[in-house]
């Protein structure tokens, strides 16, 4: 479908069809009328001015793309505009570059937009490229010897500093024979780009195309796709089926990072994306309004950036506003480098390493650069020497890397899910770098839901020997207690672990029999606690009263009358009794023998067996045990509490085996 496009769609695509990855990505970058665009038709044959508007005012208003083969390299190329009031165009067209070609016309020399795009190539992180002189043909010998007098003194500091510099004229083909040679040695050295990380395509045009329907084109920064597979839009996470890829002239069956393509979508309309939008996995959709991020001020830059400067963000060929928010410093000198926050006015959609580049309120100066380190950004505690630490080993070179040293130090875990998203991780990606980390897995909760939180195997040791410790601490503390209890062991281990991570470890403790639950309470397997002599004949006349009223317990007044006590001797009693897992308080003042409750348990889940959709409501539970509305109601409660039952609208449901819960 798309084949039969021919020119129509087919610019912006530069790779093979059907291939796996482009063999290198080039922008041409300069100053207007340097003969970018030129040079790009002398090496390819391809005039990159696409649009009717470009052709009509001899200007590369958008993105042009062409390709040649660079001995045995695809190599594709990218004549971003020249114009400064076009550079939201030019950075959509680096954002996932290999190489550039810094062109220089031998007759003018270095100008305005020369510098702007160095410096943002320089910024975003580019560390390839070659320099072309261009036009020498127009220029004299005092000319070009000056000119690379000031090619010197420009490029020195920069990556460009050792490019080479070639010298060529695209009207009698001067110099193109070199340019090759020199394209082809540095695709020879260029690594290769696996295609790794959920899909993610930086959109630049959206366009329909009769007989075809809905057509985007853009570079895909991560990842593959094929025909068929579904995508999403980030920004409003509707659903679109990609139907064709479009690649150099043809149709092909793959995109992978590093390409430049056209995706034909079906299942969205034109209105719902645009130019700026993301494409990606499903399942990977993410969007922040608080994003941190690592930055440089150019070196040449006339001042510092200050802290909460209002900027102009672009990222891919997105283009966002807001502030930024400096980390480390209230300023930020030209040439260094510093962490900080982007405060959006809008969600971004980003992931670790992508660059961005900021210019002023006025969108005409370029302030900083540089790439994302983490998009799980807060404005609470975001300067904390404990967040810049975290963002630092975020900001290491792979994820095993960066997984390794937070796990290293994070003794209360990771969140696994937000590191998967940060590093734009597929799932099996993640599974197999927590099965290289040996990390211990646990599912815990936030105040936004269920989170699962990984554990470096030495600290998940280490809480379980703390645990133990812990355990026998209170033994010799309180010789008198069946035991310590979970609100006791969190504030002795740590305030930062979560609920969830050491009901884990006790869960194993209890498991491997190094330690034991009686009900709340746990201890170590060789101890039992005693009552007093005093208070066992008090419980004996408890236990008789107890038993002999089966399901329908006396209150504690009525209880302390029976047995000829006082209430305050009898709730201490009773307590004690409940720690040792004997009875169990299910109202205010009403006890339970266990072996009761039990027999209860046992009741309900016989009723679930008969019960539409296996939920009991109170009437048939009262029914069926013949106990009054309100104790129903509160044995059902004390149920829940110990995670027996869920409630359920108006019914409830067996969740656990009775033996479980009374055993």
């Amino acid at each position: 479908m798309l084949g039969e496009l021919g020119g129509g769609i087919g610019a912006g695509i530069i790779e093979p069809s059907g291939g796996r990855a482009a063999g290198m990505i080039v922008a041409t970058a300069g100053h207007v009328d340097h003969g970018k665009t030129a040079l790009v038709r002398a090496l390819t044959g391809t005039d990159t001015d696409t649009l009717e508007e470009e052709k009509r005012r001899g200007l590369t208003i958008n993105l042009g793309f062409a390709y040649f083969n660079a001995g045995p390299h695809r190599v594709g190329f990218i004549d971003v505009p020249g114009h400064q009031r076009f550079i939201k165009n030019m950075l959509a067209g680096v954002g996932a570059i290999d190489a550039v070609l810094l062109v220089v016309a031998a007759d003018e020399g270095i100008m305005p937009q020369t510098r702007e795009h160095l410096r943002i190539m320089d910024l975003v992180g580019l560390r390839r490229g070659v320099v072309v002189v261009t036009k020498v043909d127009r220029a004299d010998a005092t000319q070009l010897a000056t000119l690379d007098t000031e090619l010197a003194g420009f490029l020195a500091g920069t990556f460009l500093e050792h490019a080479p510099i070639i010298r060529t004229a695209a009207t009698t083909g001067a110099g193109l024979s070199a340019l090759n040679e020199t394209l082809t040695a540095l695709a020879d050295e260029l690594p290769e780009r696996p295609a790794a990380g959920n899909f993610r395509l930086a959109i630049d045009r959206v366009f329909s195309v009769i007989g075809t329907g809905l057509v985007v084109t853009g570079t895909v920064y991560a990842g593959e796709v094929h025909v068929d597979e579904a995508l999403a839009v980030c920004r409003n996470a509707l659903p679109a089926r990609v139907r064709g890829i479009y690649s150099e002239g043809q149709a092909a069956e793959v995109a992978a990072a590093g390409h430049r393509c056209a995706l034909n979508l079906t299942g969205i309309r034109r209105e719902q994306i645009k130019r700026g939008d993301w494409l990606t996995a499903p399942d990977a959709v993410y969007t922040a309004t608080q994003v941190d991020i690592e930055l440089r001020v150019p070196r040449d830059a006339a001042q510092p950036l200050r802290h909460w400067t209002p900027v102009h963000i672009f990222h891919g060929a997105a283009h966002h506003t807001g502030r930024v928010a400096l980390l480390e410093a209230p300023l930020l000198k030209p040439g260094d480098a510093q962490l900080a926050q982007l405060v959006l006015d809008t969600p971004m959609a980003a992931v670790r390493g992508e660059p961005c580049v900021l210019r002023n309120q006025s969108a005409d100066l370029t302030l900083a650069g540089g790439h994302i380190v983490d998009v799980f950004g807060s404005r609470a505690g975001r300067a904390r020497a404990s967040r810049i630490h975290w963002l630092r080993q975020m900001n290491l070179a792979t994820p095993q890397a960066s997984l390794a040293a937070l796990l290293a130090e994070a003794k209360e875990g990771v969140p696994l899910a937000a590191f998967q998203t940060a590093w734009n991780l597929t799932e099996a990606e993640a599974e197999t770098l927590y099965r290289e980390l040996e990390l211990v897995q646990i599912d815990s909760s936030d105040a936004g839901g269920r989170v699962r939180i990984g554990l470096a195997p030495a600290h998940w040791q280490a809480l379980l020997d703390i645990l133990v410790a812990a355990v026998k601490a209170w033994h010799q503390k309180h010789p008198d207690d069946t035991g310590i209890r979970l609100p006791a062991l969190r504030a002795g281990v740590s305030a930062k672990l979560s609920q969830a991570s050491v009901e884990a470890a006790l869960n194993v403790l209890v498991g491997a029999h190094t330690l034991q639950q009686t009900g709340p309470c746990f201890h170590m397997p060789v101890f039992a606690a005693r009552l007093p002599e005093s208070e066992t004949l008090l419980w004996d006349a408890v236990k008789l009263q107890l038993e002999a009223a089966g399901m329908h317990p006396p209150t504690l007044s009525e209880l302390a009358a029976r047995v000829d006590t006082d209430q305050d001797t009898l709730i201490a009693l009773l307590r004690r009794l409940s720690d040792l897992g004997i009875i169990a308080r299910v109202q205010k003042n009403r006890y339970f023998l266990i072996m009761t409750l039990k027999q209860l348990a046992t009741r309900f889940a016989s009723i679930t067996q008969i019960a539409p959709a296996g939920l009991v409501a109170v009437a048939d539970f009262r029914d069926q045990t013949g106990l009054g509305r309100n104790l129903s109601i509160a044995v059902l409660e004390y149920f829940d509490r110990v995670s027996l039952t869920r409630r359920v609208g108006n019914g409830r449901r067996l969740v656990k085996p009775v033996d479980t819960i009374f055993n």
